[in-house]
């Protein structure tokens, strides 16, 4: 059983892994809160053997945590799996008390970025690794990491057994169907400026992600009147929104009210939320993550995979992914000033970086490489415990 708290989650990131299972073998089911039916829909789509359960799963602690306790405890009882899989912090941390109180056999739990991290306040972050470290203990069998601080942390304060933390690169990158460049011919490039009203020879900056103040909209937005000063023949493309869970609502109302003004209202465009992100990368000339914190982001490789130089910050996870000056360059959380040179820069340089943007990608973080280590341990499981 794979659980996440989203349904757009488990499309997304825990889809491709679901089918490589199916292929070797295994029996896989879904469980996460799919009451709009995402999950079911791309499913039914694509014909794959995978139930998909729906829960109301919330993710923050609030009064509701105790019924989304009880919903997956009900779900995995019914089920009764040999192995649970869990995914995203809250639902994470419900699923696997109720696995133990349920005795499954093996249970797994991927960390896309523990929730404490370097900027937290120190004492804080110091009980919440104590905390993740009697989970670890009582709870969980092997802990899969995404990037290289976490891993080394797992293990330096002994979450789990040495050999059962493992580090994978992410949850993987397609290279060879969905982000590959060379796919994407010059028409649908044109036909995508012409939609967003972006001249054909503008350069582009694109962000993707939630629009909230934590990935660093509001000082792109502050850096990118810099850049405009120097290179105002340039365009700011914002994909994505907030979801209602989100307890920032208010990043949104900004960056409209920014876009409403008139010397920026021709220079930035809002594109909501997107499922053609290829071809969306494919106008970018600089993809911008300017995030206070991340696991291991998946939309700055997808930028790298389609050779577009990433400009982000010095956190966790990003930087293991920008080989500075060959691929991207990073700032500080917060540095407004560096941010808004780092994106000139790129503007000037970036041209030059694109074979090694997706060089690193395939080499590093292609979606087969996660995928096949990933099922190294689901058979090593099936071998230990003969399921």
């Amino acid at each position: 059983m794979e659980i996440s708290a989203l349904s757009v989650t488990w499309k997304l990131f825990i889809l491709p892994l679901a089918k490589k299972l199916i292929q070797n073998g295994f029996q896989v089911e879904a469980l996460c809160d799919d009451r709009d039916r995402t999950l079911r829909s791309e499913i039914e789509q694509i014909a794959l053997p995978v139930q998909v359960t729906s829960v109301p799963i919330t993710r923050s602690i609030r009064p509701s945590l105790l019924s989304s306790y009880r919903a997956i405890y009900q779900a995995i009882r019914t089920s009764k799996p040999d192995i649970l899989h869990t995914h995203t912090p809250v639902a994470s941390f419900l699923a696997r008390w109720a696995a133990r109180r349920l005795k499954v056999p093996s249970v797994i739990y991927t960390a896309h970025g523990f929730f404490f991290h370097e900027r937290m306040n120190p004492l804080l972050r110091n009980i919440l690794i104590h905390a993740e470290k009697r989970m670890g203990i009582h709870t969980t069998d092997w802990i899969f990491c995404v990037n290289e601080d976490d891993y080394n942390l797992a293990r330096a304060k002994q979450f789990a057994k040495p050999d059962r933390i493992v580090r994978i690169p992410g949850v993987g990158i397609d290279v060879s169907e969905r982000f590959d460049p060379h796919k994407i011919n010059d028409e649908t490039r044109s036909t995508l400026r012409t939609q967003f009203n972006i001249p054909q020879k503008s350069k582009v900056i694109v962000f993707i992600g939630r629009m909230v103040a934590e990935k660093g909209v509001p000082e792109l937005l502050h850096a990118f009147q810099k850049v405009l000063q120097a290179y105002p023949d340039t365009y700011l493309l914002l994909v994505g929104a907030t979801f209602p869970s989100d307890r920032d609502q208010k990043t949104q109302k900004v960056v409209e009210s920014i876009q409403s003004e008139k010397k920026y209202a021709q220079k930035i465009r809002i594109a909501g939320f997107r499922e053609d992100i290829p071809e969306v990368l494919s106008i970018a000339d600089l993809f911008i993550l300017p995030s206070h914190r991340e696991g291991f982001p998946v939309s700055s490789l997808e930028a790298l995979s389609m050779g577009v130089p990433v400009i982000g910050t010095r956190i966790r996870g990003l930087k293991e992914q920008i080989v500075e000056g060959r691929t991207g360059l990073l700032s500080d959380v917060g540095d407004i000033p560096r941010l808004a040179e780092n994106i000139k820069r790129g503007l000037e340089l970036g041209p030059s970086w694109k074979e090694d943007c997706r060089r690193e990608v395939v080499n590093r973080f292609s979606l087969e490489l996660s995928l096949n280590i990933q099922l190294d341990v689901f058979n090593r499981i099936r071998l230990e415990r003969n399921v």
